[in-house]
Order: structure tokens, then C-alpha cells, then sequence
């Protein structure tokens, strides 16, 4: 028994603890849900809230956060965030905020737009990265006219 056990120790220091092998043994943190959080034209900025449940006994730190905002298709927004000091803790589902600053370009055009139409179409896609892999995070909805018209004023 004795053997066995030495040749299990031997076996693991000589593989180094490669990020293969401990990645093999991680389970990969799972998006539960994302919110629109809030909107705001004036300000510039928009946030969205990501729920991400992490099924291991450990804590896993949250590495980056990156991604892009569309209004009626238009890319209105990005985030590149690195070192966003968030932790998922371990088997807890944790909501992290994703803060967005938006592009105003176009925006006046689309918001416009939207009054004709009765609404905004948004999309966000992006990934929460961890030192285990990225996360995809995918979210698509509609503001009314009168969500717009609550960010404007």
C-alpha cells in the first residue's frame, strides 16, 4: 500500500501539477442568468448582472471581463476589463456586474429610431474570464420606448 501511495506522490510531482492535469480536475463555472441592470443615456453606461454558480470546492478568481453591446445591431458599447478583483466562491452562485461605457455615435440615430418602432432591441455578448477558461455571456432583450424614455430623464 505503501508503494502504491509513493508511486502516486511520485507521479504527481513529476507531472508538475500541469494546468492540463489540474484543469482536468475543474469543473467549468456556469452562467445561471443575466439581467439588463440599468441604462442610462445620459451617463453614458449600461451594466448588466451575471449570476455564475461555481460547482467546485474552491474558490476561482475572476481573471477578465470582456465584451459588446449592440442597440438594433449597431455595436454601441465594449468592455475590456483585466484584474476586475471578483472570486466566485465555491458552490455559490455570485452576481457579478458587468459595467459597460457606451458609445454615443450613433446612438441618438437609433434612439429615434425607436420611437417609431416602439422600442430597442439590445444585445450583450461577452465572457467573464477565469483562470480556468472563460465563461460565455449572452443576453438579448428589448427596452420600450418608455424604458428609453425613463434614461433619458
Amino acid at each position: 500500500m505503501k508503494n502504491i501511495f509513493a508511486l502516486s506522490l511520485m507521479l504527481l510531482t513529476l507531472s508538475g501539477c500541469s494546468s492540463s492535469l489540474v484543469k482536468s480536475f475543474v469543473q467549468t463555472p456556469q452562467l445561471k442568468d443575466v439581467r439588463l441592470n440599468s441604462f442610462s443615456a445620459n451617463d453614458k453606461q449600461a451594466s448588466f448582472d451575471a449570476d455564475i454558480y461555481n460547482p467546485n470546492l474552491f474558490d476561482i478568481p475572476v481573471t477578465t471581463l470582456d465584451g459588446d453591446i449592440k442597440l438594433n445591431q449597431v455595436p454601441v458599447g465594449h468592455i475590456a476589463a483585466t484584474n476586475p478583483s471578483n472570486t466566485l466562491k465555491s458552490q455559490e452562485t455570485q452576481t457579478i456586474t458587468i459595467p459597460i461605457e457606451l458609445d454615443t455615435t450613433d446612438f441618438m440615430s437609433i434612439a429615434k429610431s425607436a420611437l417609431f418602432q416602439g422600442g430597442i432591441k439590445y444585445q450583450f455578448i461577452g465572457t467573464v474570464g477565469t483562470s480556468y477558461g472563460p465563461i460565455p455571456v449572452i443576453k438579448e432583450g428589448e427596452l420600450s420606448t418608455k424604458e428609453l424614455m425613463t434614461s433619458f430623464f
